[in-house]
């Protein structure tokens, strides 16, 4: 049981088997990290029984690996099927903005899958929906983004990003 600690694969990017149930709790982080799309590129976690998810799920990029609409990553798989959910979806490296759908699929595979373009950022955090199937969308960190503001504060935070970048190539 994972009541309150971190649980992550290591050998980033790695596998982690878990040889009976995976329970995690309320105050409990799952730390996965993913530098690709391809099998062994991104951290799994196998649970040979069943695993109760709770708490936060935390998703960080490795070697300037940055994902795009559509890439798929299959973070968890148990044996025994998935129950319960994470209350929330941390993306430490992105900027806020990054859209993921977050599905628990019948064969017990935990799948999380880019909506859009992600971007380097000082991180933002998700709150994931009562339904597992419904989309994870960011609140931009500063509440509830209005539909206007959302691509201006993309925009925004490309800019800096560019700049950012543009300086640290400048000072080597």
């Amino acid at each position: 049981m994972n009541s309150g600690g971190f649980v992550a694969p290591g050998l980033s990017p790695g596998t982690l088997t878990i040889d009976g149930d995976y329970e995690q709790g309320e105050a409990g982080t799952l730390v996965m990290e993913a530098a690709g799309l391809e099998q062994g590129q991104f951290d799994v976690l196998h649970v040979t029984q069943s695993a109760t998810l709770g708490g936060t799920l935390e998703v960080r990029f490795l070697d300037g690996y940055l994902p795009s609409r559509g890439d798929a990553f299959d973070f968890l798989q148990s044996d025994a099927g998935v129950s319960g959910q994470v209350a929330r979806v941390r993306f430490p490296d992105l900027a806020p903005g990054f859209e993921a759908d977050l599905q628990i699929a019948d064969d017990g595979r935990l799948r999380l899958t880019a909506q859009n373009d992600a971007v380097a950022g000082e991180g933002t955090t998700q709150d994931v929906s009562p339904s597992a199937t419904q989309p994870l969308t960011s609140a931009c960190g500063v509440g509830v983004c209005g539909a206007g503001f959302a691509p201006m504060l993309a925009a925004v935070l490309l800019c800096l990003h560019i700049a950012r970048r543009a300086r640290y190539r400048a000072m080597r």
